[in-house]
């Protein structure tokens, strides 16, 4: 017998031992509160489908910034306000400086316990760190403002690598779009 792309049949099936309901009390009992859990066989493979959400905590946040200059207008509207307001609101909000300057490995360790990454610059590193972010389940934010008139390469890929590509205008938003999932979050005017 032949399985999915001329595998052999038997390389389609996974034997973890779990049923439905074994792997709902698992979850439960680890602080998760199970929405769902259904059975699915896609490609003919039997596999289980479970949605479910950490019970009662709140989001952790990690903001992976360059430098935190707060002369800078960009990093003290877009940035450091929003972060020492979630942080005021109980929200374990962090911020990493100079991530960049440590390997790959070191900055994903800093970071895969987070709910949400925010990065607001891209180059290869960012991209490659993105990915291994999301590989462990965590959402990637590009908090990303910019004209794409004359977009470096890189940046597109590492806007493609986001969950989400966070632009301060409608009409960024728009031509963001075609590198993924956009949501308009509008700079704020500061009045001190």
């Amino acid at each position: 017998q032949v399985g999915q792309n001329q595998e052999p049949a038997q390389g389609q099936y996974h034997r973890t031992g779990f049923t439905k309901e074994q792997l709902r009390r698992l979850l439960t009992a680890n602080g998760y509160e199970v929405k769902s859990v259904n059975g699915y066989d896609g490609f003919g493979t039997p596999s289980i489908e479970v949605h479910a959400v950490r019970a009662g905590r709140k989001p952790r946040v990690a903001w992976m910034l360059r430098s935190m200059n707060p002369d800078d207008p960009s990093a003290r509207i877009r940035r450091i306000n929003p972060h020492i307001h979630l942080y005021g609101n109980g929200i374990d909000s962090r911020i990493f400086p100079g991530y960049h300057t440590k390997d790959e490995g070191a900055a994903v360790a800093s970071a895969r316990d987070f709910d949400v990454v925010i990065f607001s610059f891209f180059s290869d590193y960012e991209r490659r760190v993105m990915d291994k972010l999301r590989l462990c389940g965590v959402s990637v934010i590009a908090d990303y403002n910019e004209d794409l008139a004359d977009l470096h390469p890189e940046v597109g890929r590492c806007l493609q690598s986001a969950t989400v590509i966070a632009c301060c205008s409608k009409v960024l938003a728009e031509k963001a779009a075609r590198f993924g999932r956009t949501v308009v979050i509008p700079d704020a005017y500061e009045t001190a």
